[in-house]
């Protein structure tokens, strides 16, 4: 395995943060995901 694909892996897509296990990366995204769906909320409501 190259250490490109597990940069990839533990990288958020989003903001580019670096996470040291796929877990991490796991919580993190969800946690986009739920920030993502407020905004998406608040600009609707504004």
């Amino acid at each position: 395995m190259s250490s490109d694909a597990a940069a990839d892996v533990t990288s958020c897509p989003q903001c580019g943060m670096v996470f040291d296990s796929v877990e991490s990366l796991r919580e993190h995204l969800k946690k986009e995901e739920e920030q993502a769906v407020l905004h998406t909320n608040e600009d609707a409501a504004a």
